[in-house]
């Protein structure tokens, strides 16, 4: 027989499902997603003037930055965390929200 509590007291299966009010299965705690090639980072926060692309991608060529480049509209796409961080150094970026691992630019 199975017992049905609530807040330590016994309730029916009805009243037991009726404070449930997430529906399906138990989801997955979410997590940031990995920057990969085949999904990588658009970021509209590290794009440049479309006159300054070729200057930037020199720039990233020069530093050895192989993960990042930008867009012929200036959009800077990345490929990989290391690349992200590499170019926010490169730049002398801050990120407020960065996480374990992550360049939050120099104090």
């Amino acid at each position: 027989m199975v017992v049905y509590k609530r807040n330590g007291k016994r309730v029916t299966v009805k009243g037991f499902q009726k404070g449930n009010t997430r529906k399906g299965p138990p989801s997955v705690p979410r997590v940031a997603m990995p920057i990969s090639d085949t999904k990588p980072l658009n970021s509209l926060g590290l794009s440049v003037h479309r006159e300054q692309a070729a200057e930037f991608n020199a720039l990233y060529k020069e530093r050895g930055i192989t993960g990042a480049h930008h867009e012929a509209n200036g959009d800077c796409v990345i490929t990989s965390k290391k690349a992200r961080n590499q170019v926010l150094k490169a730049r002398g970026m801050r990120d407020n929200d960065a996480g374990y691992g992550d360049h939050a630019g120099e104090n």
